[in-house]
C-alpha cells in the first residue's frame, strides 16, 4: 500500500479511524490514481481506477486492514463504493468526456523542467522556455501575449493587434521595481523584487491593465520576478539588431536570434507530460498546448485556496463587470505566491486528527460538499 506509506497511514492509525474517515481516504486514493500515481505512473481510465479500488478494498478486508467496512463500501468485490468515491469517479468520468479540454501545466512538470534545464545555456531555447513556464505559471499567459504562431513566423509574419502593434510582450510592457515592507515606495539601487506587467490589448477588453507580481524569496526556483528578469536580460542581449524587441527570444547558434512559437511550447510541455506522468497516447499528449499555461495557473490558485474573485482578477479571466473596479496592489502579489505554493501541500497527512490538511479542514468546518468541489478541481486538472 504505497499510498498509505506515503501518507503516514499505518495499522495502528487505521484502527482509530471512523468509517467516514476511511471513506475519505479511499476517495483520496482514487484521486491519486486519477492523477497518474499508478504502478506504471500512467494516466488510467475510469474502469481501471475501479479495479484498483476493488483490489485495495479487498486488501483492507483480507489483510492487516481487515476491519474496514463503512457504509457504501461494505464489500469491495461488489464494487459498492462510498458516496465520496463515487463522486470522485463521476467527476473524473465527466472531465474525460469534455470536448477540446486542455491539460494544465503543473508544478510537477515545472520541477522536471527545472531539474533538467536549470543549467542550460542562458540564451538557449530550453532556458528561455523554462523561464516562460515559471512566469506563466503565475501570470496565466495566453499564447498570443508572448509567443508566435509557427506557420506565420516561418513566413516572417508576427501576430499584431488591431492597431498594427505587436501582440506579444515588448520591453516597455514590463517594469521592475524594488518595494520594501509591502509599501508602495520605490527604492532605487536595490535588486528589483516586483515586476509590473502591462497588457496593451486583451481578449477580455481590459486593455492597458497592469498587474504586479512579487518576488517569491522562499521558493527561488519558482520566483516570477527572477524568471522575468532572465527573460528581459536575454532579450536585451539578443535583440541588439532586432527592431521589434520581442521578449520571447532565444539564441540559435552564435549569432542568430529566433522567436519562440507554439510548436516549441507544445513539444516542451509534452516532453514533461511523458517524463512526469508517463503519458504515451498521442490523443492525450495533444491536450498539452500553449493554453495549458493559463489553465495550470488557474487550477493551482484555486486548489491553493484563492477565491474565485482573486483568480479572475489576478489571471484576467472573463468575469462580471464589477471586477474591473478592483485595484491590483503589490500586497496581492504576496498573496498570489502564498496561494500558489499551498497547492502542493493539500495531500499531506500530519496525524489522525488533521488528515489531508486543508481538504479535511473544509470537511470539518463547512461540510463535505466543499471538500468535493475542491477535490474535483484537483482531479480534473491532474494537479498532483
Amino acid at each position: 500500500m504505497k499510498f498509505c506509506a506515503n501518507n503516514y497511514i499505518n495499522l495502528e492509525l487505521w484502527h482509530t479511524l471512523s468509517n467516514d474517515d476511511k471513506d475519505l481516504i479511499f476517495a483520496c486514493y482514487a484521486s491519486d490514481l486519477i492523477a497518474g500515481k499508478t504502478l506504471k505512473s500512467m494516466s488510467i481510465a475510469v474502469g481501471t481506477v475501479n479495479l484498483y479500488l476493488i483490489a485495495a478494498g479487498a486488501k483492507t478486508f483480507n489483510n492487516n486492514f481487515h476491519n474496514y467496512s463503512p457504509s457504501g463500501f461494505v464489500q469491495a468485490s461488489q464494487n459498492s463504493f462510498s458516496p465520496l468515491t463515487l463522486a470522485v469517479l463521476k467527476e473524473y468520468n465527466r472531465w474525460m468526456k469534455v470536448p477540446n479540454r486542455r491539460e494544465p501545466l503543473t508544478k510537477e512538470m515545472l520541477k522536471y523542467f527545472i531539474s533538467t534545464y536549470k543549467n542550460a545555456h542562458q540564451d538557449s531555447k530550453e532556458a528561455a522556455l523554462l523561464d516562460w513556464m515559471i512566469l506563466g505559471a503565475k501570470t496565466g499567459f495566453r499564447k498570443s501575449e508572448w509567443c508566435q504562431d509557427f506557420c506565420d513566423i516561418k513566413k516572417g509574419i508576427f501576430n499584431r493587434n488591431i492597431d498594427g502593434t505587436l501582440k506579444a510582450f515588448i520591453p516597455s510592457d514590463w517594469e521592475f521595481k524594488t518595494i520594501l515592507s509591502g509599501k508602495n515606495e520605490v527604492h532605487k539601487n536595490c535588486k528589483p523584487n516586483v515586476v509590473y506587467i502591462t497588457w496593451r490589448f486583451q481578449k477580455n477588453g481590459a486593455n492597458g491593465e497592469t498587474i504586479p507580481f512579487e518576488e517569491d524569496a522562499g521558493n527561488p526556483d519558482f520566483c516570477p520576478v527572477a524568471a522575468a528578469t532572465r527573460i528581459f536580460n536575454r532579450a536585451t542581449r539578443l535583440n541588439k539588431n532586432n527592431k521589434n524587441g520581442l521578449l520571447a527570444v532565444f539564441a540559435h547558434g552564435d549569432k542568430e536570434t529566433k522567436y519562440l512559437h507554439n510548436n516549441h511550447v507544445r513539444e516542451f510541455l509534452r516532453e514533461a507530460a511523458v517524463m512526469v506522468y508517463g503519458i504515451k497516447k498521442e490523443s492525450h499528449l495533444k491536450l498539452f498546448t500553449c493554453h495549458s499555461i493559463c489553465v495550470g495557473a488557474c487550477v493551482a490558485l484555486h486548489v491553493g485556496g484563492a477565491t474565485e474573485m482573486d483568480i479572475k482578477s489576478r489571471l484576467r479571466w472573463r468575469s462580471n463587470s464589477f471586477l474591473m473596479y478592483l485595484r491590483h496592489m503589490v500586497q496581492l502579489g504576496h498573496m498570489h505566491n502564498m496561494a500558489y505554493n499551498r497547492s502542493e501541500q493539500l495531500l499531506l497527512i500530519v496525524n489522525h486528527q488533521t488528515y489531508f490538511c486543508d481538504i479535511f479542514w473544509f470537511r470539518n468546518h463547512v461540510g463535505v460538499v466543499k471538500f468535493l468541489i475542491i477535490f474535483s478541481d484537483i482531479l480534473n486538472m491532474n494537479l498532483f
